[in-house]
C-alpha cells in the first residue's frame, strides 16, 4: 500500500479536494485499499453536483457539512492556493497529494492492481462520469493534438507553439518510466481532466490506432502530424542514440553492442530496428484523414526549418488562432534564440538530404523495398518517390 495511504488514521472520514483525475483515482484506490476510510464527498472551488455517487461541494458552502468529516485530501494542481484557502478559512486538517505521490499511486494503479480494479472498480466508469459532469458544467477548452515521427523538429516546433499560444501543455506517455515510448494509447483520463483547458497535447510518435482516432474524435482535435524524410531520419537517429550512452530507451539494441560497430552497420541496426515502426506511424495516420476521413494536417521537417514562419502562419489558420506576422517572427527568434543558449532544451538542425550521402545503395534500397506491402499510400511526404534514384 503507498505510505500516504498509510498515514491517514484509521476510520477516517475524508472530504476529496479535487474533481479530476487525482481525485477519481485516490477516491478508486481508498475504495479499495482502505476499506476503513469513507469518502463523504468531493470539494471543489467553483461548481458545485454531483460524481461518482458522491456529492460536489462548492467551497464556500463547507459550512453545511462542518463537523462531517475529519481530513481534507487535496488533490489538485492549486494545492498552494486551496491550502492558503483553507487555512483563511480556519480550516487545517487537510492533506496535499504532491506530484510525487500521485506518479507513485499512477504505477500502483497499473503494476499492482490494475486487473482486480477493473474488475471490482470499473476505472472506466469513474471516467465517463468525470467527463459527464465536466461537458454539463464546464466549456470544452481549445486543444491542439500534435503527433510525430522521430527526428523531426518535434521539440522545435513544441516550442513555438507553446510560446505563441500560452497554452498549456502535455504530453501523454502514460509510463512510470518515461522511457516507454512505444505505449500506443493516448492517456484518456489527463484528456478528461483537461478538458475545460486550453492545451498543447504532445503524442510523440503514436499510431493512429482505433482507440486514439475515437479519442480524437470525441473531443473534437484537430491534428497535425509532422513528418521527415525517411532517409534523413536514420543517420539523424544513429547521432542520437551515439550523444545518450547513458540511456538506451530501446534497451535491446544494447545487445548488439551498438557503439562498437561502424557507421554502416549502425545505420543497419537502426534501419531494421525502427524503420517498420517510422512507416506505421505515417501509414497509420494516412489512412486516418484519407479512409476514415479525420481531420488531419502533415507538415514536414523540410516545411517547418526552411520556411518557418510560413509554416507557423498555416498551422495557425488551421487550429484558428489568431496570430499576427509580428507574433509568429518574434516568437520563432525568441525559439531560435533559446535554441543556441540551451542545450538542454534538445533542439537539433538535421541536414536536409544527407541521407541520399550517408546510406549505402543496398540500405537505401531495403529501405525502398520496404513499403511495397503497403496499398494505396503515397510515401512522397517521406522522400519515397519514383524518381529517389534518379
Amino acid at each position: 500500500m503507498p505510505s500516504i495511504f498509510k498515514e491517514i488514521s484509521e476510520n477516517s472520514r475524508i472530504c476529496i479536494y479535487g474533481t479530476g483525475e487525482t481525485g477519481i483515482f485516490v477516491k478508486l484506490l481508498l475504495d479499495f485499499l482502505r476499506g476503513d476510510v469513507k469518502v463523504v464527498c468531493y470539494l471543489d472551488s467553483f461548481n458545485s453536483g454531483s460524481l461518482n455517487g458522491l456529492d460536489i461541494i462548492k467551497i464556500d458552502d463547507i459550512d453545511s457539512i462542518k463537523g462531517q468529516f475529519d481530513l481534507i485530501f487535496i488533490c489538485s494542481n492549486f494545492s498552494e492556493e486551496i491550502e492558503n484557502n483553507l487555512k483563511h478559512r480556519g480550516i487545517l486538517n487537510f492533506k496535499s497529494m504532491k506530484f510525487l505521490d500521485y506518479s507513485i499511486l499512477r504505477g500502483y494503479i497499473k503494476d499492482e492492481i490494475s486487473n482486480e480494479l477493473y474488475v471490482k472498480k470499473p476505472v472506466k466508469n469513474y471516467i465517463e462520469e468525470t467527463l459527464d459532469y465536466k461537458q454539463k458544467n464546464t466549456v470544452c477548452g481549445k486543444h491542439l493534438l500534435i503527433n510525430t515521427m522521430q527526428k523531426s523538429g518535434t521539440q522545435f516546433l513544441l516550442e513555438i507553439l507553446t510560446e505563441l499560444t500560452g497554452y498549456k501543455r502535455l504530453s501523454y506517455i502514460d509510463s512510470k518510466n518515461f522511457s516507454d515510448y512505444r505505449t500506443e494509447e493516448y492517456y484518456y483520463p489527463e484528456i478528461v481532466d483537461n478538458y475545460n483547458n486550453d492545451i498543447i497535447v504532445d503524442c510523440w510518435h503514436r499510431n493512429a490506432t482505433y482507440y486514439n482516432m475515437e479519442l480524437v474524435k470525441k473531443f473534437n482535435f484537430k491534428t497535425i502530424v509532422l513528418l521527415r524524410n525517411i532517409f534523413d531520419i536514420i543517420p539523424s537517429f544513429r547521432e542520437y542514440l551515439l550523444s545518450r550512452k547513458d540511456y538506451f530507451y530501446f534497451s535491446y539494441l544494447k545487445d548488439y553492442d551498438f557503439y562498437n560497430l561502424s557507421v554502416e552497420q549502425q545505420h543497419d541496426i537502426v534501419i531494421r530496428t525502427h524503420l517498420g515502426w517510422l512507416f506505421e506511424i505515417y501509414a497509420s495516420w494516412y489512412k486516418a484523414k484519407h479512409k476514415y476521413g479525420l481531420d488531419v494536417m502533415f507538415i514536414t521537417y523540410d516545411e517547418l526549418v526552411d520556411k518557418t514562419e510560413q509554416t507557423i502562419q498555416k498551422i495557425c489558420e488551421y487550429y484558428e488562432l489568431d496570430k499576427t506576422t509580428d507574433e509568429i517572427a518574434k516568437t520563432i527568434k525568441h525559439v531560435n534564440d533559446l535554441k543556441s543558449k540551451k542545450k538542454e532544451l534538445n533542439f537539433n538542425k538535421g541536414i536536409k538530404g544527407r541521407g541520399r550521402d550517408l546510406l549505402t545503395e543496398d540500405q537505401k534500397q531495403f529501405i525502398m523495398n520496404f513499403v511495397k506491402p503497403y496499398v494505396n499510400i503515397d510515401f512522397s511526404l517521406l522522400g519515397i518517390h519514383s524518381d529517389f534514384n534518379s
